[in-house]
């Protein structure tokens, strides 16, 4: 099977709806994305909220995306950069096949995505205390980097933020950042013989059927 890749764009209106939830809601907002193979483009296709300050409901999708409300509610407030728990999420459902996420905060728009080599090493040789054993990883990880600036007496973000792009990058993630309401994009890798638009991930892509063993809710002996 030939593969190609390009640069996929988002469509400036939708990319500009999705910065006024940050702004202006005090609720996550989710959602996927179809991929138009013709124009390289990636179209919106749901948009989900789950009515809650710091949780989002999101279907599966090759490109999908969830935002962090700007504004604080009653004294909490979101931190711009993805959490612990969105660091997994996104592993896992890499695992599974998704290959980019979006998290839009009030700094700007965050595209993560799993380094490739990671995600052949655990497709292709897949053993679950490995897995266990990154999840645990990065559970303390991104844990203890939260834990230490809550905790901090001058609440230093710009160091905060530079020490948890430095242990994703170090875990095997790629954090593309766009500053503010810059619009992103993203480099695809698909089959060339690939037309039209999809939301699914190609099976081609698939190595096998991942859900019977990508289980993050088993790692449940992580040593503090």
């Amino acid at each position: 099977m030939r593969t190609c890749t390009a640069t996929f764009h988002f469509d400036e209106k939708v990319h500009k709806l999705r910065r006024q939830y940050v702004y202006n809601e005090t609720v996550e907002y989710g959602g996927n994305s179809r991929i138009n193979y013709d124009t390289k483009t990636i179209e919106p296709k749901d948009t989900n909220t789950s009515n809650q300050f710091a949780a989002s409901t999101i279907s599966d999708s090759r490109v999908d995306w969830h935002t962090h409300p700007a504004q604080c509610v009653k004294g909490l407030c979101t931190l711009g950069i993805p959490s612990a728990v969105d660091l997994e999420n996104i592993f896992v459902l890499s695992l599974e096949g998704p290959i980019a996420h979006l998290v839009y905060s009030k700094e700007g728009t965050y595209l993560i995505r799993l380094n490739r080599a990671f995600i052949k090493r655990f497709r292709d040789d897949y053993d679950h205390n490995e897995f266990c054993s990154y999840i645990c990883q990065l559970r303390t990880t991104f844990g203890d980097l939260y834990e230490n600036f809550l905790h901090s007496k001058n609440k230093n973000y710009p160091s905060f933020r530079s020490n948890w792009l430095s242990a994703a990058q170090r875990l095997g993630f790629e954090i593309h950042f766009f500053q503010g309401d810059t619009v992103p994009d993203v480099q695809l890798v698909y089959p060339c013989d690939y037309k039209g638009t999809s939301s699914q991930t190609p099976s081609s892509l698939v190595f096998h059927d991942p859900k019977n063993y990508f289980k993050p809710s088993g790692c449940t002996k992580c040593k503090k």
